[in-house]
């Protein structure tokens, strides 16, 4: 389900009922009017709404499968996800190629709803934003590394150069460039995808933005995926743990590597 967030005359888009048109007014009158015999309707989460991004698609988009969205632009779309660095913004997905920020909630932007139970948990981090990646989700190992339930992948909870030792990483973080990382995949292992590494972004939190329960992670580190960036020969997108924003990046540029198997 598209909408524009309130703007009036645009075909295929609904108005807020009453002024002051945001997205809780809009889900209110989709839900009032029953789009698609449903009542339900909500925003997605930053990850939900992720997962419709066809990273293969270079710029200026919009990056997703056309034959499932012939309506889509490529467009800043908000995401329920509020960013914990700021209480005045939130994150949202740009449909150009897949960029993900935060915005100031007092813009306009695009808004697509979805339908379905969304799971979080309790955050350590903040009071007020629901837990991304709740402790509960992950299975810990004594070996140092930790299952995703929801994902069924198993990560490192340390980045390479460090080791686990009894409830914190040990030793010397490595930075790699991305042609680097080839060398340095243990047989098993693998460099994760955006997607995959952009799921266990911890958004209650920032400087970093992980589960600290669960990883170990420099406060302003970038860490390589292995997602190329679209358009752009020798870029490849990186993880950025500050805020937990996706950054596309050179090759050369010196990352972090969190490893990742399909259990």
């Amino acid at each position: 389900s598209q909408a524009n967030g309130g703007l009036p005359g645009t075909p295929g888009a609904t108005d807020c009922a009453q002024p002051p048109c945001d997205t809780h007014g809009l889900v209110q009158a989709v839900n009032a009017a029953g789009w698609c015999g449903a009542h339900d309707w909500r925003l997605p989460s930053r990850e939900e709404l992720r997962s419709l991004v066809d990273y293969a698609i270079p710029y200026p988009g919009p990056a997703l499968d056309s034959s499932y969205f012939p309506n889509a632009l490529p467009q800043f779309y908000w995401s329920a996800s509020p960013a914990a660095g700021n209480p005045e913004e939130a994150w949202g997905i740009g449909f150009a190629f897949g960029f993900d920020y935060a915005y100031p909630k007092s813009n306009r932007a695009w808004v697509r709803l979805v339908r379905g139970h969304l799971t979080a948990g309790k955050s350590e981090c903040s009071t007020t934003i629901p837990a991304s990646t709740p402790a509960q989700r992950f299975q810990i190992h004594e070996d140092g590394t930790a299952t995703d339930l929801a994902s069924g992948l198993r990560w490192q909870r340390c980045p390479l150069g460090q080791q686990w030792v009894s409830d914190h990483c040990q030793g010397e973080a490595k930075y790699f460039t991305w042609s680097e990382t080839r060398q340095a995949i243990a047989p098993g292992w693998r460099l994760p995808s955006l997607r995959e590494l952009s799921g266990i972004v911890e958004l209650a939190c920032t400087a970093p933005a992980s589960n600290h329960q669960v990883f170990s992670t420099p406060a302003t580190a970038g860490y390589w995926s292995a997602t190329a960036v679209a358009g752009r020969p020798g870029q490849y997108w990186q993880v950025l743990m500050r805020y937990g924003e996706n950054n596309p990046s050179k090759g050369e540029a010196p990352a972090l590597v969190r490893l990742v198997r399909d259990n």
